[in-house]
């Protein structure tokens, strides 16, 4: 479920803290909506999973390259 979307993102305590934000901004969309960005979520970090990326580290450039990589799949 949404409460193990970030699973190496450092400490326990961080990763907790992650995903509770996470859940939280998911907390008021529709069920479809919410499943949708579930597997969005899980497919970033998973995408970045070697380099233990954290929610509060995430930048701007990290998002970018993750949408090239899904349009590129599309192409």
């Amino acid at each position: 479920g949404a409460s193990s979307l970030i699973t190496a993102s450092g400490s326990q305590e961080a990763t907790l803290k992650e995903n509770l934000l996470i859940v939280t901004w998911l907390s008021d969309k529709s069920p479809n909506t919410k499943k949708t960005y579930e597997r969005i979520v899980r497919e970033f970090f998973s995408h970045y999973h070697s380099s233990r990326l954290s929610l509060m580290a995430v930048t701007a450039s990290h998002v970018t390259a993750f949408v090239f990589k899904h349009l590129e799949a599309l192409s």
